[in-house]
C-alpha cells in the first residue's frame, strides 16, 4: 500500500515541482511556514503532516481520490471501475452535462469545475453515440425498436441530452417541420401530453405525428394537410415510443 510520503511525492513530481518549490506553494496559496526540510522527512515517512497542512497538499498537488491514492480501488467512486479510454469518455459526457443548466448546480460551480472546464476543453465539441433505427417511421414495422436494426451514430451537443434514439423520416406528412430522410430525435416514454410529438406504433405501422386527444377521440394528426388524421379506437393496436427532442436552435411548432 503507498505511504503519505510516497503520495507526496509522486504528485509533487507529476506537478513538476522541487520540495523547495512545494513548500514555497503551500505558504503562498495556504499560509503554511513550512520548510523544504519537512517536506523531505514526509515523504522518507520520518515525519508526517498535521492533517489540515496534508489536505491542504492533497488540494494543491490535484490528488483526486485520496482513498484510491492511498488504498487503491475505491468501491464509492464510479470511475475506480473504469481505465484511462473509459474515463476520458465519461469526462466527455460530464462535459456535456456541464454545458446544459439543467444538471449544472450553477454557473460559478461548472466553471470552477476540472471536469467541466479541463485545459483545451473549449476546443472539443462534446459528442456521445445514440442508437438510429434502420427502419423509417411512416414506412416501417410497428416493432422497429424491439430488434437489433440500427447503428450507432455521434451526435453533438446540439442534440438534448434526454434524446435516447434516433430515427429518420419516411414521406411528407410531417412537411414543413420535418423532411423526407430527415434524422429525428426521440426521448423514450410511453405517455404524451395532448399536442406533443412522438413516435407511434399503430396497427402494425410505425409513425411520427402530432398527439390529439379530447372530448372527440384520440387522433395521430400530420401537418400536411393532404393527410387525414389517423383515429386511434379502443379496438387500435396502439403504442407510444417516445416524445420528440428538437435539436437546439430549432423551434418546435407546438
Amino acid at each position: 500500500m503507498p505511504t503519505i510520503g510516497s503520495l507526496i511525492t509522486t504528485y509533487r513530481k507529476k506537478k513538476g515541482l522541487s520540495q523547495i518549490a512545494l513548500a514555497g506553494e503551500l505558504n503562498s496559496h495556504y499560509g503554511h511556514m513550512v520548510s523544504n526540510k519537512s517536506i523531505s522527512k514526509w515523504e522518507k515517512n520520518l515525519a508526517v503532516p498535521d492533517l489540515h497542512i496534508f489536505l491542504d497538499l492533497c488540494r494543491l498537488l490535484e490528488v483526486p481520490d485520496l482513498y484510491e491514492a492511498l488504498y487503491g480501488n475505491n468501491p464509492f467512486n464510479p470511475f475506480s471501475a473504469l481505465n484511462d479510454i473509459g474515463r476520458e469518455k465519461a469526462l466527455e459526457y460530464v462535459q456535456l452535462l456541464c454545458l446544459d443548466p439543467r444538471y449544472r448546480q450553477d454557473s460559478a460551480a461548472a466553471a470552477s469545475s476540472p471536469a467541466c472546464s479541463r485545459p483545451g476543453s473549449e476546443k472539443i465539441i462534446p459528442f456521445r453515440t445514440i442508437p438510429l433505427q434502420l427502419y423509417p417511421v411512416s414506412a416501417g414495422p410497428g416493432n422497429f425498436l424491439d430488434d437489433e436494426n440500427y447503428e450507432d451514430i455521434q451526435v453533438g451537443e446540439e442534440v438534448p441530452l434526454s434524446a435516447d434514439f434516433a430515427v429518420r423520416v419516411s414521406g411528407d406528412s410531417m412537411e414543413p417541420l420535418l423532411h423526407k430522410n430527415q434524422i429525428i430525435y426521440v426521448h423514450r416514454q410511453e405517455t404524451l401530453e395532448n399536442g406533443e410529438y412522438g413516435i407511434f406504433f399503430l396497427n402494425g405501422e410505425a409513425y411520427v405525428k402530432r398527439f390529439q386527444t379530447d372530448e372527440t377521440g384520440t387522433f395521430l394528426i400530420s401537418l400536411n394537410k393532404k393527410y387525414d388524421p389517423l383515429p386511434v379506437t379502443e379496438g387500435s393496436d396502439f403504442r407510444i415510443f417516445g416524445r420528440l427532442v428538437f435539436e437546439r436552435g430549432t423551434a418546435d411548432c407546438q
